[in-house]
């Protein structure tokens, strides 16, 4: 990597790179569209789907915690579609923020993903052209 860039970020929590058990259910229709995740964080989680979906569509969710028989709900709102056509992808995707969560499943989550580790990059991380620019003038 080259040192005198500035690379960042655009993501808020860690992402973990689990695989659970879930039911997410598009709120319009009250369509299944997922069973199982990719990856998960304290806001949102990529899930394996093959349905009819759109961004922008809200979502009912229901997860299983790993290494437990807890569940925590959720609502969602999907944010990006993943065709699974870049090299790397693992097939059809479909990534969710949270939009309404309770803190203590929130907590829960957090604290049950803790030892998890984040899934491997497949992508570059972003250059931060700005934040070089920055550093320079200081």
């Amino acid at each position: 990597m080259d040192q005198s860039i500035a690379y960042r970020s655009e993501r808020r929590s860690l992402r973990h790179a689990a695989e659970l058990i879930c039911h997410v259910v598009r709120e319009r229709g009250f369509v299944h569209i997922g069973g199982s995740t990719l990856d998960i964080s304290t806001d949102g989680m990529r899930v394996c789907s093959d349905a009819d979906v759109a961004v922008g569509d809200e979502v009912v969710l229901s997860v299983r915690l790993p290494r437990g028989r807890h569940w925590i709900d959720a609502q969602g709102l999907i944010v990006r579609i993943e065709r699974g056509v870049r090299d790397g992808d693992l097939g059809r995707a479909i990534a969710i923020r949270f939009t309404a969560i309770d803190p203590v499943d929130r907590a829960m989550l957090d604290g049950a993903t803790a030892a998890v580790p984040p899934p491997i990059p497949r992508r570059m991380v972003r250059r931060d052209y700005a934040a070089t620019i920055r550093d320079a003038s200081l």
